[in-house]
């Protein structure tokens, strides 16, 4: 039972162990969550203030001292997430008649370019992870901006190959003994069913049989969970694999640091919109809850696409002038 008089430590510990698990989040939010609460909000500076007694003033010291302490602002701002939650359900339960940190502003994430990789470097860093397991699935996340747990996650029962059409239905998360497949994806837009072209749909195909080989070889090691891209024994990849399968080719190529899994969707939006594509069509096909969410991740695309077009109508419009004064 906890009331006004409660140190925040304690109506946390109850949050987490009761109302997020009860709640509709994913569970790799929960996990997230959790964490995030039993170590900077359970344990520190605000652990001990009585409920009654905690203040915004309480709040944005905890927000400077974090940030002395080296926690990211990505992290801090899921810190004030999870602090919220819990004072939302303190003031739901009548334990505090306020959320005090409504009177807090957000911690701001300063807005980094996303890496990204020429179209050409890309082939490249596919050229060089040709021969391993991993180079389907990293093709297909070249070539869609499909998120890495979306591509792992893909099941036989996901694609179309008639169609050839691919249905983004869930995502994979965790890695080694907590590698699990969860029903939904990322948001409801991640929800999504992209086309995908002839030559991909062949190496789909192919895939099929390989990995019929390796299920008869396999014998009763097979793990039958009906994944598209699994081990020798049917066992979905773990991430953590192929991203390092990733990183070494890059290395060897000489890709700026930092290239990963993630810099093929950034790469893929980054192309997409430098072609002219419109922001909402590339926005629908990565999956974002909206256009905007791409406008702000992708901004120095756009920039480069506004360029294009701009020198193509002065061209235009000098030619035009040109013609005009013979």
């Amino acid at each position: 039972m906890v009331d006004s008089r409660s140190r925040l430590a304690d109506v946390a510990r109850k949050w987490r162990t009761t109302t997020l698990i009860a709640s509709d989040r994913r569970q790799s939010t929960k996990d997230l969550y959790a964490a995030r609460c039993r170590l900077h909000i359970e344990i520190g500076i605000l652990a001990d203030i009585p409920m009654s007694r905690l203040t915004p003033s309480h709040v944005e010291e905890w927000i400077v001292k974090a940030g002395q302490d080296g926690v990211s602002p990505s992290a801090l701002r899921t810190d004030y997430a999870v602090l919220r939650a819990v004072l939302d359900t303190a003031v739901r339960d009548g334990v505090v008649a306020k959320n005090v940190t409504e009177e807090v502003d957000r911690p701001q994430v300063p807005r980094a370019e996303a890496l990204h990789l020429a179209p050409e470097q890309v082939a490249e860093l596919l050229e060089a992870v040709s021969g391993s397991r991993y180079w389907l699935p990293i093709l297909l996340a070249a070539v869609t901006g499909m998120r890495r747990g979306e591509v792992l996650g893909l099941r036989w029962r996901d694609v179309d190959l008639g169609k050839g059409t691919v249905a983004v239905a869930g995502t994979l998360v965790g890695s080694g003994r907590t590698l699990r497949r969860e029903q939904s994806a990322k948001t409801a837009s991640s929800h999504r069913t992209l086309p995908i072209g002839d030559d991909l749909v062949s190496l789909l195909r192919e895939r099929q049989i390989e990995q019929n080989e390796e299920r008869t070889r396999a014998l009763n090691m097979w793990n039958e969970a009906g994944f598209m891209f699994t081990t020798q024994f049917g066992r979905p990849i773990d991430p953590r694999l192929m991203l390092l399968a990733l990183q070494n080719a890059a290395r060897e190529l000489g890709l700026p640091k930092g290239t990963g899994l993630h810099t093929l969707r950034h790469s893929a939006a980054t192309a997409m919109l430098t072609s002219g594509s419109h922001v909402k069509l590339v926005s629908a096909i990565l999956g974002h809850s909206s256009a905007s969410t791409t406008a702000n991740i992708y901004g120095h695309a756009s920039d480069e696409a506004q360029r294009a077009v701009l020198d193509a109508l002065h061209e235009k419009v000098t030619e035009n002038r040109s013609s005009s004064q013979r």
